[in-house]
């Protein structure tokens, strides 16, 4: 699913009637993290490793929406204390071992007060599994993972099923440069 500004509502909506919407390739925040404070820059990367390392289609991390009331916040990228994507792209580099791929807009919503932006992360399936946050809390090369909306450490069942599923996944461009055959 793409959460365009009509997906969204539609999300929005199925909280505030009572559903539940936080799932393994989902997960929902009410504001920005705060990606000057280093507890939740490394939440941060948390989130975003433990999507991609979950075994299934794209995932998305959509900060703006609180997950209990479907209340709406305006969340800028902005409003995460860094000035743009390309240092959220920095910060992921530094932090996550191989670099998750991920997209990252901005998409209006209408709010009770008017128009309110939400930061949608989309993070792509990957043949990079599993990604690694180098120290996470009292953890070294932490491999996260969320299993029905939460997030937890890998066990050796979810890594063999990370690496069995590289297999599977076929991306847009792969090119391995060691089959390309020259002609004579």
């Amino acid at each position: 699913m793409h959460y365009g500004e009509s997906g969204l509502q539609k999300l929005i909506a199925r909280i505030k009637n009572g559903g539940t919407v936080e799932k393994k390739k989902l997960e929902l925040k009410s504001e920005w993290y705060n990606l000057k404070d280093n507890d939740q820059k490394m939440n941060f990367c948390r989130d975003v490793s433990a999507i991609a390392n979950t075994i299934g289609l794209d995932g998305y991390l959509i900060i703006g929406i609180n997950e209990n009331n479907g209340e709406i916040t305006n969340s800028p990228i902005k409003e995460s204390g860094l000035k743009d994507k390309s240092e959220i792209l920095g910060l992921l580099g530094k932090y996550i071992t191989p670099e998750p791929d991920f997209e990252i807009e901005e998409v209006e919503v209408e709010g009770s007060n008017g128009k309110i932006l939400l930061s949608v992360i989309k993070i792509p399936n990957t043949k990079n599994k599993p990604h690694v946050v180098g120290k996470y809390r009292n953890y070294e090369n932490y491999i996260p993972i969320r299993k029905d909306g939460s997030t937890s450490p890998a066990n050796r069942r979810q890594l063999d099923e990370m690496y069995a599923e590289r297999g599977y996944i076929e991306l847009e461009y792969d090119i391995d440069v060691h089959k390309i055959s020259k002609e004579p």
